[in-house]
């Protein structure tokens, strides 16, 4: 486990999510966020980037240390 932690920070996947978990936490307290992305776009953003990220990836991330 800790090895797979050790490569994390390499991982467009984990960079990815960390990113859209602070985008989507923002729009629950911003009502701007939502009004610009809409009611469900920053989620079907997120989905299909970790769909595309799914493809791009084939190392795991004790790999990447």
């Amino acid at each position: 486990m800790i090895d797979k932690l050790k490569g994390a920070y390499k991982s467009f996947t984990i960079w990815f999510n960390s990113v859209g978990l602070l985008l989507l936490s923002l729009a629950v307290t911003d009502p701007l966020l939502v009004e610009y992305m809409g009611e469900h776009g920053l989620i079907l953003v997120v989905i299909t980037g970790n769909m595309l990220l799914r493809f791009k990836t084939s190392d795991s991330l004790a790999d990447k240390s």
